[in-house]
């Protein structure tokens, strides 16, 4: 008896004489039974033909052909990037930088009934865009005169260029280049000091970027040797002698 729960096998069974014409090719097997064989061969063939696919190193199986797209289609992001990166890197080199001096200087600082302020701009030698003028208003600090000095830089400087402002002031140059952006993201503008001239040269630096040439910032060490820096400060010295408020009231300086 079989097992409980297990299936029984159908078989056909055939006569005597059936077997005998199979063995010697001469039986004629009914309808059924050659379409059955048929089936039960063709099915071995495709069941075979299956195994051997999935299991051949050059098959085109679904991941391969995956990892073959997704390679074609990192070549493609590829070729995209460095085109894009080298246009960049073109535009960049390509992009002149003028680099100009600025500086502030002020005489009795610390006092402000007594102290005069003034800026100083340099190019180059002989350049007619050279400044040295004194810090308008009344308020005369020496930061406010180095604030002064770089916005007035970037109202002369051409548009069509890259300028780099080289100032021995780091407090000009953190201004723009990080307490701005943490004033913004904090809302901490309102008290902060000599915003009348950190708003306008800000400005100047933004309408500069929204061009696409981007001012950018070097700082050095003030009396340092530093020929271009050192002309800055005599530029801005200058400006003490002709100063509005020494010749009206007639202060020392």
């Amino acid at each position: 008896m079989p097992k409980q729960g297990s299936k029984l096998k159908k078989y056909k069974y055939f006569s005597l004489a059936e077997l005998h014409g199979m063995r010697t090719g001469a039986a004629t097997l009914s309808p059924e039974v050659v379409t059955a064989t048929s089936s039960m061969k063709t099915h071995r063939i495709e069941t075979t033909r299956k195994k051997r696919s999935q299991s051949s190193p050059f098959s085109p199986s679904s991941k391969n052909h995956s990892s073959s797209c997704d390679d074609a289609s990192s070549s493609s992001v590829s070729v995209s990037l460095n085109d894009i990166t080298a246009t960049t890197a073109t535009a960049t080199a390509t992009a002149t930088v003028l680099d100009v001096w600025t500086d502030g200087a002020c005489s009795n600082n610390a006092d402000r009934l007594r102290a005069l302020a003034g800026t100083g701009v340099y190019f180059g030698d002989g350049d007619a865009r050279n400044l040295s003028e004194p810090l308008p208003g009344a308020l005369q600090t020496n930061q406010r005169a180095e604030l002064y000095a770089a916005m007035r830089a970037l109202q002369v400087a051409p548009t069509d260029v890259v300028v780099r402002i080289v100032t021995d002031s780091k407090y000009t140059k953190n201004v723009v280049t990080e307490y701005r952006y943490l004033w913004d993201k904090y809302g901490t503008w309102e008290g902060k000091k000599n915003l009348d001239i950190i708003r306008p040269l800000i400005a100047e630096v933004d309408k500069r970027a929204a061009s696409g040439m981007d001012v950018q910032w070097k700082w050095v060490h003030g009396h340092s040797g530093v020929r271009g820096n050192e002309m800055a400060d005599r530029l801005a010295v200058a400006s003490l002698k002709m100063h509005p408020l020494r010749l009206s009231t007639g202060a020392l300086g």
